[in-house]
């Protein structure tokens, strides 16, 4: 009778220790997190079952409120955030769908040509004017070969000093400043502002350009050579170019 009522106790907590087990799991098992609504309930239990003789701090209490609100204030942000992100996302995917096929103006400082080759777009001006050249920027270079010149006896001074003092242009359709001319690239002047004792209107093109040769500011070197540069959008076309040379016979 003993060992039987023994093994019936021991069977009898054995089955409350299972339900004890399967209880936690499943407590467990639930959620881990806590919204506002459920930590208030959690609260109010926590004030109605506190000690009366330790009630619980009331700083504590609204330390824990303000972080609750402030933790519920940033979720409800973040799902703002994201709703607002994929309605967005949408749009622009809409909007860049209802431009196939169409052309936009962009700013910028390069263009792309069109698909006949030309180009359109918009320029603004930063002052009003009345007579404006507009044109893609280019410029060209040119540079005459090494000077041979023959002295006395038939010799080929290639290794003289000589020296360019002087320069004569005929020129056609050519802005003011749509030439520059020098010893080197890295030395250019303009055109002269002043042509037959007059200045030279800067907003003309002249159709034709033949006038005296006009000074030249070349070294003595033993390779002198001319370099002319038209620049884009000013235009120019030259007809004839011929330099004025002096070299030294002694040494």
């Amino acid at each position: 009778m003993t060992v039987t009522s023994t093994t019936a106790s021991s069977s009898y907590l054995d089955s409350l220790r299972t339900n004890s087990t399967t209880a936690t799991a499943a407590t467990t098992a639930g959620s881990s997190t806590i919204d506002q609504a459920g930590f208030l309930k959690l609260l109010t239990a926590q004030m109605t079952n506190q000690d009366p003789t330790a009630p619980m701090d009331s700083n504590t209490m609204v330390q824990q409120l303000s972080e609750m609100s402030t933790v519920s204030g940033i979720t409800e942000m973040n799902s703002s955030m994201k709703s607002l992100v994929s309605e967005l996302t949408s749009n622009r995917i809409g909007d860049a769908a209802s431009w196939i096929g169409k052309a936009a103006l962009l700013s910028s400082s390069t263009a792309q040509p069109l698909t006949n080759g030309g180009y359109a777009g918009e320029i603004t001006l930063p002052v009003a004017a009345t007579n404006v050249v507009v044109g893609l920027y280019y410029s060209a270079q040119w540079q005459s070969g090494k000077a041979s010149m023959s002295i006395s006896g038939g010799e080929t001074a290639l290794t003289r000093l000589k020296k360019i003092y002087g320069l004569g242009l005929v020129l056609a359709d050519t802005h003011p400043l749509g030439l520059q001319y020098g010893p080197d690239f890295g030395h250019l002047a303009d055109m002269p502002s002043i042509e037959g004792g007059q200045p030279v209107d800067q907003d003309t093109v002249w159709p034709e350009y033949d006038f005296q040769a006009m000074e030249f500011d070349g070294g003595w070197i033993t390779d002198a050579r001319l370099c002319l540069q038209a620049a884009s959008p000013r235009p120019c076309t030259i007809t004839a170019a011929v330099p004025q040379y002096e070299m030294r016979t002694g040494g």
